[in-house]
């Protein structure tokens, strides 16, 4: 149960400012483990906010963000909104090369 994070693009911002903008891209698998994928040992940072980010995976819609524990949570769609997260065990490997910036500090 692992997901990947294919690339970290370098931070931006002033080099004295407390926080940083970083664009990840991130795999999926296939199981999903509750509570989402530790990714915490790739970032460049303590996650501070993140994008949601929603992906199309055929006729199904989910949900991308990261924690500020650095897990990399994936939800369903309700209504366009972000619904429950995924099941333990959800075979997500349609997810491949997902983009998402992350706030760190």
């Amino acid at each position: 149960m692992a997901a990947t994070v294919n690339s970290v693009a370098p931070s931006t911002g002033q080099p004295s400012a407390p926080q940083r903008v970083s664009k990840i891209n991130v795999d999926a698998d296939n199981s999903y483990p509750t509570g989402g994928y530790d990714i915490s040992a790739d970032l460049p940072g303590t996650v501070t906010a993140s994008e949601t980010v929603q992906v199309n995976l055929g006729a199904t819609q989910r949900h991308l963000r990261v924690t500020t524990a650095g897990f990399l949570q994936i939800f369903a769609n309700d209504g366009g909104s972000v619904g429950a997260e995924i099941g333990n065990g959800t075979d997500l490997s349609a997810v491949v090369g997902v983009d998402l910036n992350i706030w760190t500090e």
